[in-house]
């Protein structure tokens, strides 16, 4: 039996558009690199914390809306800073996502 492996890169040749959560695990990078004091994963490692859950929430709004999720109330019990980084965070990366789907488009 041979194995076939289907990659991200083969599904798109094939036409199909790939949704993954690409987006959401470069929020996490960028959170990470200038804030590593937030945890963003629960202890089991798998789940996210309160903070990554809000992060993952910011970024779907953002790419939903296609608008800023800055400056929204609701903060989910997180401390006001700490949310209005999150938000911003999310912002910035559905904003560089669409520049580099822009990009590939052309």
């Amino acid at each position: 039996m041979t194995e076939t492996r289907v990659t991200r890169s083969t599904l798109e040749q094939a036409g199909f558009r790939v949704v993954t959560r690409d987006r959401a695990n470069c929020a996490v990078v960028a959170v990470l690199q200038e804030r590593p004091d937030l945890v963003l994963y629960a202890n089991d490692k798998r789940h996210p914390s309160l903070a990554g859950t809000y992060l993952a929430a910011a970024t779907v709004y953002a790419a939903l809306f296609k608008t800023s999720p800055a400056g929204l109330k609701y903060t989910a019990g997180l401390d006001e800073p700490t949310a209005k980084f999150l938000q911003n965070v999310a912002w910035e990366t559905v904003q560089d996502y669409f520049r580099t789907v822009q990009t590939v488009a052309k």
